[in-house]
């Protein structure tokens, strides 16, 4: 899977600042994992699950007897997150290169999916969203932290390289 197309990079401080950007975000993916019911020895799915950071995390809650399916097409990332999870030893770790939007999750193999800005960067959200509604269980649960509406989104500082954002007048 090419690394090059991801907006922002793959590189280390890219890495740096969604460690940064996931602990300022960690209570509130807890929370609400919680009270999604995500618990000891369910199978999860992180999708787009990047350097791993929620992952782990998850795997803390379902615990050695569950298992977290982290879901990512960026290699970079996924050895990072990889890497971790081995010197962690947290087994329950199954990282797996694929693209949400292209690759069949499988069959009813969730209880659980976690997906966190990935829906607002893919090419098609659609066959994205039938991909995760087929990998969860019946009474399976799935939690998103996305954005939904970008005239809201705001960059700061502001950028020329970015600019694009800015041309609704929302920004």
């Amino acid at each position: 899977m090419a690394d090059v197309d991801y907006v922002l990079g793959t590189h280390d401080a890219e890495i740096a600042r969604l460690g940064m950007q996931h602990r300022v975000w960690r209570s509130r993916a807890i929370d609400a994992w919680q009270r999604a019911g995500i618990q000891q020895g369910q199978t999860v799915v992180d999708l787009g699950a990047g350097p791993g950071f929620a992952s782990l995390d998850l795997a803390a809650i379902v615990g050695g007897s569950g298992r977290v399916i982290a879901v990512e097409r960026s290699e970079r990332l996924l050895s990072v997150l990889t890497q971790a999870a081995c010197s962690r030893s947290l087994r329950q770790i199954e990282p797996v290169l694929a693209d949400v939007v292209t690759t069949d999750l499988g069959t009813e193999v969730a209880d659980g999916l976690w997906c966190r800005w990935v829906l607002c960067f893919v090419t098609d959200p659609t066959a994205a969203m039938n991909h995760f509604a087929a990998a969860l269980n019946p009474n399976g649960v799935a939690v998103f932290h996305e954005y939904i509406d970008y005239r809201t989104w705001r960059l700061a500082p502001r950028s020329k390289r970015l600019a694009w954002v800015n041309r609704s007048g929302s920004g």
